[in-house]
């Protein structure tokens, strides 16, 4: 709710257009129904809110719509599709006014993001030593399937992109995982776990790449994603520019990201108790 106040100011005269709408989804239990609707009043909302009514996330919509957590803002088209995901910031309305006066209505590119399977195989294990692939996990962020590494404690995760203007794009790919590693502990030999972030980037190991298209088809890409001994799930994160909105964001552009999460066989850690 604390960013609330700056989404309404930011979209205050964007909401008197024919073309622009703004909706707000609450996934609050329903037996907090009066404290919602006693902050509605509070931060004088006067646009729709809609309830969903599961009383659960877990037993709603959430996967389908790629929301990780709250407050998730998405650019939804007239027909229905997630455009992307905004910032809200003090860049807002100037990032709305691009898709709204600028842009030409058809999503730069269509992404795909899954453990890899080479073209006509069933399952991983038969190509390149990939990994055992029990499914596809998507952008499922409750998914329970897990992934097996292979001998070399590595998932090999294919990127499908397809852009309509056939034009090349420069991809930004992060993974993020959280890793255990064990030690043993003094003269009593109690194995001990710390577990600690490890991000590619910041760790200097760059995945971005340059993607070309055919006149016809998609542009399919192979990261490694290895040393996953003690990792039980990692998260890869694509981001493609939009074109003709570097000038946006100070200088920065705005990108089209997606994540997948992927959750492999690592077995947890076992503590030993005195």
């Amino acid at each position: 709710m604390r960013q609330l106040p700056l989404l309404i100011e930011q979209t205050a005269d964007l909401r008197q257009r024919t073309d622009f709408a703004l909706l707000s989804l609450c996934f609050d239990d329903p037996s907090r129904r009066e404290l919602v609707d006693r902050a509605i009043a509070d931060y004088g909302i006067s646009h729709a809110v809609l309830w969903n009514e599961t009383g659960s996330p877990e037993r709603s919509n959430m996967a389908d719509w790629n929301i990780p957590g709250f407050p998730t803002t998405l650019l939804i088209d007239a027909q229905g599709n997630i455009v992307m995901e905004l910032a809200v910031d003090n860049y807002l309305r100037e990032n709305l006014l691009f898709f709204l006066d600028h842009w030409s209505g058809a999503a730069g590119f269509s992404l795909q993001i899954e453990p890899y399977r080479a073209a006509g195989s069933g399952n991983a294990a038969e190509a390149d030593s990939t990994a055992e692939v029990d499914s596809v996990l998507g952008n499922d962020p409750f998914a329970t399937q897990r992934i097996a590494p292979d001998a070399n404690q590595s998932i090999r995760v294919g990127i499908v992109l397809y852009n309509p203007d056939h034009q090349p794009l420069d991809v930004q790919v992060d993974v993020r995982m959280q890793k255990t590693e064990l030690f043993d502990e003094g003269p009593v030999h109690k194995i001990m776990g710390v577990m600690h972030d490890v991000d590619y980037r910041a760790q200097g190991r760059l995945l971005d790449y340059r993607a070309g298209f055919p006149v016809f088809g998609d542009e399919h890409h192979v990261i490694v994603v290895d040393d996953l001994d003690g990792v039980l799930n990692f998260e890869v994160e694509v981001a493609v520019p939009v074109p003709g909105s570097e000038a946006l964001n100070a200088g920065q552009g705005l990108f089209y990201r997606k994540k997948a999460h992927v959750f492999t066989t690592t077995a947890y850690i076992m503590y030993q108790l005195d």
